[in-house]
């Protein structure tokens, strides 16, 4: 044994510890930059999540049915049918699945994809801002909502659309906030 710790003494001469003093710095440092290259990977990598997501969205809320729903809403000439209808000058009918499928849920998705990150606010609100208003502001769109919330006996439906609503209403200034609903509440006539 004393014979192995001989062999092993001349480690702790200064020559070998300045050697494993540089030896750790040159490791710290190549450490340190391969940490920061796969930093910015990530991030990279988050940059083309988020815009494949903005593209899945996209992809799903500008098609001519959808856009023809948010002019329909914008005018207040969407009406809501159990059956499809046809279109009149002062009417656009769309039954509730179409309505469901083709506006309502990919709007939800897309406040679920802000909720959790994937999708920055900002780029939500300068894409889809007025879009969501128009939207959420709808008397039709609202009554259909409140429908389902009270069919699945479930106030939680849609609720991420509304809170999106919410967020965008919340942005504009007083006068313009008149103009827009403050919730999905129905208004009792």
């Amino acid at each position: 044994m004393d014979q192995y710790i001989d062999c092993l003494s001349f480690l702790g001469s200064p020559k070998w510890l300045g050697i494993s003093a540089i030896a750790t710095i040159i490791y710290t440092c190549v450490t340190y930059k391969l940490f920061k290259k796969t930093e910015e990977s990530f991030s990279e990598s988050a940059k083309i999540s988020r815009f494949n997501v903005y593209l899945k969205i996209k992809e799903s809320l500008n098609n001519d049915d959808s856009e023809e729903m948010a002019a329909a809403c914008a005018d207040n000439s969407l009406v809501i049918s159990k059956e499809p209808q046809e279109n009149t000058d002062d009417a656009k009918y769309f039954t509730k699945l179409e309505v469901r499928k083709k506006l309502i849920e990919p709007l939800e998705d897309l406040a679920k994809f802000e909720r959790e990150g994937l999708i920055q606010f900002k780029d939500v609100d300068y894409a889809y801002g007025y879009y969501i208003l128009n939207v959420g502001n709808n008397e039709a769109i609202v009554k259909l909502i409140n429908e389902y919330r009270i069919a699945h006996n479930n106030s939680d439906v849609y609720d991420g659309f509304e809170e999106l609503y919410k967020k965008i209403r919340g942005t504009l200034d007083e006068m313009d906030k008149s103009k827009y609903r403050k919730d999905f509440k129905l208004v009792e006539s």
